[in-house]
């Protein structure tokens, strides 16, 4: 789509209404016109002054689906509108454009390198730079999306979930609020883990992050917010801790269910790895997994202190995290007494 394609009526559209109507039309056959209208109308209709609070909605929706009430037989009746189909990739729509035009208002035109569209939302932003040109670097490239898209073609980024910035030999991958220290190569692909150390970075970065199926996990289980209205932050997983917390997550799932065993496994990491969002994404995944049944989680630290940062990280990011006293056997055991769920922080 650009702007003669009939995809887009104005230059100022950065969804395709469309593609998207059609795809909530097919994952949501039941639900009557007026729902389908409402979550569309949801979904244009971020206009807060703050581009991270709607992009915090945006996620919510994506993620979730989105809240609508109708009638049936007189009756009111809730339900939620699925946005993506997340555990059958192919089912979505998936569409790479490049140089799409967008002008907002009385700001200049931009027009992005790349945006990739599922279901008619433009989720990820590519910006590639000349890797022969030594002013054209990627830290550019970061400037580039981060001020200058950010300020004059904000809509865009209402729905915008990844941000890569890429030359032939450098590639690196974030998302919006995220600094440049947190923008961070992909360095691996599952699948071709012999061959990724001979790819260029750019390829490994593209291939390993956009294939459709790791695509949609990222979305849906590696985006976190933290913090309230102006002092939201947002933070996407880097590659190791996308593959840890995943291999972390199939073995619960094999070893829980199995009494003949009773040891999911060793993550080993270095200082400044980000050990505590690891234990947050895994979290967020394993409590979302089916088979697992909504488990409790207990984790146990042998310092107060690192107690305190672990809770207090999965406070932030909106966990429902509780502590049983240290040294505090019989409240551990109260706070364990329940069905399922639950996350419960204590001390060795």
């Amino acid at each position: 789509p650009n702007s003669e394609d009939p995809e887009r009526e104005s230059l100022s559209d950065v969804v395709l209404r469309g593609r998207l109507e059609r795809k909530l039309r097919d994952f949501n056959p039941s639900m009557p016109d007026e729902a389908i209208e409402d979550a569309i109308s949801e979904l244009l209709g971020y206009n807060s002054t703050r581009l991270l609070k709607n992009n915090k909605n945006f996620h919510e929706n994506l993620t979730n689906g989105i809240q609508v009430e109708y009638k049936v037989d007189g009756e009111p009746r809730g339900d939620f509108v699925d946005v993506i189909d997340f555990e059958n990739p192919e089912n979505n729509d998936f569409l790479v454009c490049n140089q799409v035009t967008i002008n907002v208002g009385d700001n200049p035109e931009r027009r992005p390198d790349i945006i990739v569209f599922i279901n008619g939302l433009p989720l990820g932003v590519l910006e590639m730079k000349n890797p022969t040109d030594p002013n054209a670097t990627i830290g550019k490239a970061y400037k580039q999306v981060t001020d200058r898209y950010v300020n004059d073609i904000p809509d865009l980024f209402h729905y915008n979930e990844l941000i890569g910035v890429l030359d032939m030999s450098n590639a690196r991958l974030g998302c919006l609020s995220a600094g440049w220290e947190w923008f961070s190569p992909w360095r691996y692909i599952d699948e071709e883990k012999d061959v990724t150390q001979e790819l260029p970075a750019f390829e490994v970065l593209i291939r390993g992050v956009f294939e459709p199926r790791r695509l949609l996990d990222l979305i849906r289980h590696f985006v976190l917010f933290s913090g309230e209205d102006g002092k939201l932050s947002k933070k996407l997983a880097a590659y190791h801790q996308f593959y840890a917390v995943n291999n972390a997550v199939e073995n619960s799932k094999a070893v829980v269910p199995n009494p003949d065993h009773n040891r999911i496994g060793v993550v080993w990491r270095t200082q400044g790895s980000g050990k505590s969002l690891s234990r947050v994404f895994y979290a967020n995944k394993v409590r979302q997994v089916k088979d697992m049944e909504n488990p409790t989680l207990v984790f146990l630290t042998d310092r107060n202190d690192l107690d305190e940062q672990l809770f207090q990280t999965f406070k932030q990011h909106g966990l429902p995290a509780e502590w049983a006293d240290d040294d505090d056997r019989v409240q551990l055991r109260e706070r364990l007494n329940r069905e399922a769920g639950g996350i419960i922080f204590s001390t060795i």
